[in-house]
């Protein structure tokens, strides 16, 4: 189950959408409705830690002006100013990359990264601010992805309910209690689905089961398919007249 959802407690919940902070305050409002939810022993949603990064965006219409093509643009951004390696290899048991980086001197403010070249296939050099916005701006450190949208997980671990009663619960009080914008949504999942399969096959197997039993004690119990079922040495079935112990036993 872990595999399967990423989540080990008992119960989890999965809130998706698009913004990451939007995604963050519905994990901590959720968080914070259920701490008080009869039943949670435990609760916490995932913090998104946050940092500083150079942010590099290319502007398409400002590319085409100048002749510039996307992997152009991206040869500079990936290889020069990130230090992507072009290639690796083994030699003498060990493992070698070769990586084209730009000198740290060359790109240690951002003006200077700015200005950093982006040679275009004719042999041009055009300065990478004048093909795309380049900024430092606070963003996550990492961001899950559920489905093709933005989640946030919360943990949840549970006391004197099963799982599937306090999921049943649980979903109820959020219900009543969380509006959520347009394009979020919340997903239940966790260990209890294990339980939740069983009880629903238990649903099924138990009276059939019992249907069952029924079924075959009410023909063992029937007097009259005894009879009409039992033969004796006297005759080809049974009768009043005959003295046979076999059908006297039937009297």
């Amino acid at each position: 189950m872990m595999q399967a959802t990423g989540i080990q407690t008992p119960v989890g919940v999965k809130v998706t959408g698009p913004d990451v902070a939007v995604v963050e305050d519905l994990s901590r409002r959720v968080e914070s409705l259920l701490r008080d939810l009869p039943g949670t022993k435990s609760v916490i949603a995932e913090r998104i830690s946050a940092g500083y990064y150079l942010d590099v965006q290319n502007d398409l219409q400002r590319m085409a002006e100048h002749g510039v093509t996307v992997d152009e643009a991206m040869a500079t951004i990936r290889y020069g100013i990130g230090g992507d390696n072009i290639a690796a290899g083994a030699n003498d048991g060990g493992h070698r990359s070769a990586e084209p980086a730009v000198l740290a001197r060359y790109i240690d403010t951002l003006d200077k990264v700015r200005h950093a070249p982006v040679v275009t296939a004719d042999g041009r050099a055009v300065p990478l601010g004048d093909v795309a916005d380049v900024a430092v701006r606070k963003m996550p450190e990492m961001l899950r992805n559920d489905n093709g949208k933005l989640s946030g997980y919360i943990y949840v671990d549970v006391e004197k309910l099963t799982g599937p009663d306090y999921v049943e619960a649980a979903r109820l009080f959020l219900a009543n209690n969380v509006t959520l914008p347009t394009g979020y949504s919340i997903e239940w999942t966790g260990l209890y689905r294990y339980a939740a399969a069983a009880r629903a096959r238990l649903k099924i197997v138990v009276p059939l089961t019992l249907l069952i039993i029924v079924g075959c004690s009410s023909s063992h119990s029937d007097p009259s398919r005894r009879r009409s079922s039992f033969s004796c040495r006297c005759l080809s079935r049974w009768s009043a007249a005959c003295s046979c112990s076999g059908c006297w036993a039937i009297r």
